[in-house]
């Protein structure tokens, strides 16, 4: 026989650490306050690469010239109102260092090519920033190169860098080899045409850290004050609108005391997890509002998991009162939930440590609510279970199937 362990001993000791963290919870929510990201609130994000000029290209003359891109070269694509179109293309396999291209584009009519970098650097490691316009024009159309000979540039490095913008937040995307990077600004909501101040803001500060043109935006976008709103009500609607249908789901399955128990223990790891974002000061994102919802998920299979044990116990020893009966199921699936836990949070550990981010502060969001999710299962929903039914014996506690019935419980 699998020895019975006196769980119940725990769970007042249990009640009162969680009413702790909560309590530290709302404490940091009132100090600290949520760090919210940009989906969250109104500000301006761009996308950037640390990359140096290779070269600048010009044109004058009475044909409408534009330059276009693909992995296997660079086109101009040239058009006038009295002759048909042409394009000049230069393959990477043809054309294969900076230096050969400008001798060959030089020799367009009216284009000018000037090299700025070196010329032995490959031309398939050049690409063009998304705020030009592709028409080539008297301005310089500029074309930036990144390759494996630039150092590298962490996201700490950035942060400290353009640490004169206030409440400028740094990712790192892809790994620092690629120096590539996410910043978001913040808009409090009192400028006009925000989206233009701030990119001037941006790119006055990089240009300061970094020198001109030797950065690239690869993509730009704005959230609004309405945006962020709506957001956040459609999140926290969603996170509602899930725990109502678990609610019902256990209700029909069990009882309205067992429901009571599964739902309160998921607020209870919700609110947990979100005292660690504060204190933490994770950015709060869509991927964190994700995380929340599958921690939702998995907290409510163990439980249910428990419940089933529960019903089969009651029913296998009906003169043993609710107390008993928690303790008997709970030692039934301890195993069960250790190994689940462990083998989940093996590959959220995994996570964490090789990815950075925003996908990073997923893994770490879950690992938190993995160990959370296992330990309200076992300890906060048969507590609260435990003030409804800890005295009653039999179908007093729960209904059972009659013999020969499943009782659908999972293993």
């Amino acid at each position: 026989m699998s020895k019975i362990y006196k769980f119940s001993k725990l769970f007042f000791v249990a009640i009162i650490l969680s009413l702790a963290l909560i309590g530290a919870g709302i404490f940091g929510m009132y100090t600290k306050g949520l760090n919210l990201g940009i989906d969250f609130q109104a500000g301006y994000i761009a996308k950037i690469k640390l990359a140096p000029t290779a070269l600048k290209i010009t044109y004058i003359g009475p044909k409408n010239v534009s330059f276009s891109q693909d992995d296997k070269g660079l086109y101009l694509v040239i058009t006038s109102v009295d002759s048909e179109n042409e394009v000049e293309t230069f393959l990477f396999a043809e054309y294969g260092t900076l230096g050969s291209f400008v001798q060959k584009a030089s020799e367009l009519e009216g284009l000018s090519v000037t090299l700025i970098g070196d010329a032995s650097v490959q031309l398939s490691s050049v690409f063009a920033g998304s705020q030009q316009l592709s028409r080539l024009s008297e301005k310089p159309f500029v074309l930036h190169y990144s390759d494996d000979s630039l150092p590298v540039v962490s996201a700490d490095q950035v942060r400290n860098t353009l640490a004169s913008i206030k409440g400028i937040s740094v990712q790192q995307v892809g790994t620092p080899k690629d120096r590539t990077f996410q910043l978001r600004l913040r808009d409090d909501g009192k400028t006009e045409n925000s989206s233009e101040v701030l990119n001037r803001k941006l790119t006055t500060a990089l240009n300061a850290a970094y020198g001109n043109d030797n950065f690239a935006y690869l993509s730009t976008d704005f959230a609004g004050s309405q945006y962020s709103s709506s957001l956040v009500r459609q999140s926290v609607i969603l996170v509602l609108f899930a725990v109502v249908l678990i609610f019902l789901y256990v209700m029909i399955r069990f009882k309205w005391d067992f429901a009571m128990a599964s739902v309160l223990a998921l607020i209870h790891d919700v609110t947990i997890m979100t005292a660690f974002i504060v204190w933490m000061q994770i950015e709060f994102s869509t991927l964190v509002v994700a995380a929340l919802l599958t921690i939702i998920g998995y907290s409510i299979n163990n439980t249910v998991v428990l419940f089933d044990r529960v019903r089969e116990n009651t029913r296998l020893f009906p003169n043993l009162i609710g107390v008993e009966i928690l303790n008997r199921s709970l030692s039934a699936v301890l195993g069960r939930s250790i190994i689940t836990s462990l083998t989940t949070l093996s590959a959220m550990v995994a996570l964490y440590i090789f990815t950075t981010g925003g996908i990073q502060n997923f893994a770490l969001a879950l690992i938190v609510g993995i160990v959370i999710g296992a330990y309200s299962s076992l300890f906060i929903a048969p507590a609260i279970l435990s003030f409804t039914c800890g005295k009653k014996k039999g179908t007093a506690i729960i209904k059972f199937k009659k013999p020969g019935q499943s009782s659908g419980a999972i293993v």
